[in-house]
């Protein structure tokens, strides 16, 4: 409403500018007598021109009545040499009895009709005549038709350049015939020469009446020619007018074409604003009666406002283009159309599955949740243009709307957008711990061991990292005592190890953000009696991850420590191959003699050994 109270506060501008370009908005009376004093400003100037103005034109009145003399004795000479040529013509006993004579007969017609067509031309000041022909009668074509439509635009083109062309026109034609004298000149002085020649009676006379034709001929040239310097001099005149000549042409236009143009764009801009009023009003009403309109169905509303606008607008420029009687801008405004529906004839076909993505009826839609490059991303906007954007990812994608033909998107639900958030601590496959720095649409920054990593965003997605900080985390530990503590190891071990890490991880600065703790007999393995430690924390304590670890670590060799309790290790059980069996050496006395007695039976040797030997 307030852009419409402004524009009609406009209008007694725009009125009182165009009275101010267009000199008092001449009444019709006025503007039908404009066109004759423009047409005629050699008259006017000499009626009110200076005293040497007057004197130059009587004297070039003078030189033409001289040559109009000139030519219409050349006509009557002209006429009297085509009386006989046809008085002769018929005294031949059949007409095609000599051709010769024919052919001069439609020579000397063409030559008299030429001269006529001189002396009427040079009598009217050059004026060009064929404004007056009239053409006969034709079948009806539609191309021609076509032509008939067009034709106002292109004689709109050709008057802008009507007065140069017609110039160089003239001033080629002044040096053709210049030329044809030159040639004439030289034709007279070769037949002049063969007559001094005196080659006999015969021979004179043919030459004399070839020379006769010749000068005839160098005459009509001659005529021609002061005929086109007559017309060259008539508008090199109109150039040098003064401004006038320039002016004219410009205040025609503001007072026909431009007053024209002008209501147009009046009518333009209210079928605009008036569009603009009902589509107000139609949405108002919508969301009185059945709340927020769809999105799917808000767009397709405004995409049909938006062409009916634009048809409206067309048709009111056409109506004033008719009412006003301009044909060329009529014409301009077919043709504009009839290229529009053209181009749309070849181009909807082919944008039909876009047409139906922007109006929301395609595979790809506004707010649902599409994978775009391994990247999960909202569809934000459908324009020329599609805007994926990921709520936990910093820019965003502007897609063209024909990659969306090959592309699917579906209703989002509560998933999770992206597998991190910047601050997040995160256990990446190799067990590398790092920390987001920084995540966009394209590269996310890490802290690595204290140095900074760059990650393509689809490769930390497709390595489904452990996120510790958006859930929380656990920390499992294995430990084991040795088997000699096993009467104790079911009750008063779990016990004494789960009060020792309470108390450690209380007293730690990881202790407020402690959820839950477990101590459990977990297996008997082979060397030692296994317990399983599970300790759950907050997200806040992700960074203290393996320092947690360790603190459980330390404070269950404390416990063993204190208690007593062994801490097995790996032991490798060597099984070395019996040797041989050998007498013993028997005992010596002190003389050094061998004592007497029986041997050890535990020195004999196997009986199957004794057997043997």
């Amino acid at each position: 409403m307030h852009r419409f109270i402004a524009i009609s506060r406009l209008l007694p501008l725009i009125a009182l500018f165009a009275m101010t370009l267009v000199p008092g908005l001449r009444p019709a009376e006025a503007q039908s007598v404009a066109p004759a004093q423009v047409a005629t400003p050699a008259a006017g100037t000499a009626a009110v021109g200076e005293s040497g103005t007057v004197a130059a034109q009587s004297a070039d009145d003078t030189q033409v009545a001289a040559r109009l003399a000139d030519l219409r004795l050349r006509i009557a000479e002209k006429e009297s040499e085509l009386k006989s040529l046809r008085a002769e013509l018929r005294r031949l006993p059949a007409p095609n009895a000599d051709p010769d004579l024919q052919k001069r007969v439609v020579e000397a017609n063409a030559q008299l009709q030429q001269l006529r067509a001189s002396f009427e031309q040079l009598a009217v000041d050059g004026l060009d005549m064929s404004v007056f022909k009239t053409e006969a009668p034709k079948a009806y074509d539609w191309q021609a038709e076509l032509l008939e439509v067009v034709k106002p635009v292109l004689s709109s083109l050709k008057e802008i350049t009507e007065r140069p062309r017609r110039i160089e026109a003239l001033r080629r034609e002044i040096e053709r015939t210049g030329e044809q004298l030159r040639a004439s000149d030289k034709a007279l002085v070769s037949i002049d020469g063969l007559i001094g020649t005196d080659p006999g009676k015969e021979v004179v006379e043919s030459l004399n009446a070839l020379k006769a034709e010749w000068k005839a001929r160098r005459a009509e040239i001659t005529s021609n020619r002061e005929l086109y310097r007559v017309q060259l001099q008539r508008l090199e005149e109109q150039a040098e007018a003064g401004w006038d000549t320039y002016l004219n042409p410009v205040w025609d236009f503001i007072a026909g074409r431009g007053l024209t143009l002008l209501y147009a764009l009046g009518a333009a801009i209210a079928v605009w604003i008036l569009t603009r009023l009902l589509l107000s009003l139609a949405l108002r009403l919508a969301q009185t009666r059945k709340g927020k309109p769809s999105r799917s169905r808000e767009r397709a509303a405004r995409y049909l406002y938006r062409g009916l606008t634009i048809l409206l607008i067309f048709f009111a420029m056409v109506t004033v283009f008719y009412a006003r009687s301009d044909m060329l801008l009529l014409a301009l405004a077919i043709l504009m159309l009839i290229m529009s529906v053209a181009a749309l004839r070849q181009a909807v076909p082919r944008y039909i599955s876009e047409i139906r993505l922007l109006l929301g009826f395609g595979s790809v839609r506004e707010g649902e949740r599409i994978l775009y490059e391994g990247v999960p991303m909202r569809v934000v906007s459908i324009n020329a243009f599609a805007i994926f954007a990921n709520p936990e990812l910093t820019g965003y994608h502007r897609v063209p709307i024909g990659k969306l033909e090959q592309m699917e998107s579906r209703p989002s639900t509560d998933e999770p957008w992206f597998p991190s958030n910047v601050g997040d601590f995160l256990i990446l496959p190799g067990d590398r711990f790092v920390e987001v720095l920084g995540q966009s649409v394209e590269r996310v920054r890490l802290k690595v061991k204290g140095s900074e990593m760059l990650m393509p965003t689809a490769e930390l997605v497709s390595s489904a990292p452990l996120n510790l900080t958006r859930e929380g985390f656990v920390v499992p530990v294995t430990f084991g005592i040795d088997y000699a503590h096993q009467a104790i190891s079911l009750d008063e071990v779990p016990k004494r190890m789960e009060a020792a890490l309470a108390q450690a991880i209380a007293a730690s600065e990881h202790g407020l953000h402690q959820r839950s703790l477990m101590v459990a007999f977990s297996s008997a393995s082979a060397h030692s009696l296994d317990y399983i430690v599970v300790a759950a924390f907050e997200g806040a304590a992700a960074g203290g991850y393996f320092a947690i670890g360790r603190l459980i670590q330390q404070t269950l060799v404390d416990v063993c420590n204190r208690e007593g309790w062994s801490i097995p290790f790996e032991q490798l059980t060597v099984h070395l191959p019996q040797a041989p069996w050998t007498p013993r050496a028997a005992p010596k006395n002190p003389a050094g003699h061998e004592a007497d007695h029986d041997p050890d039976p535990d020195d004999a040797p196997p009986a199957s050994d004794a057997s043997e030997a």
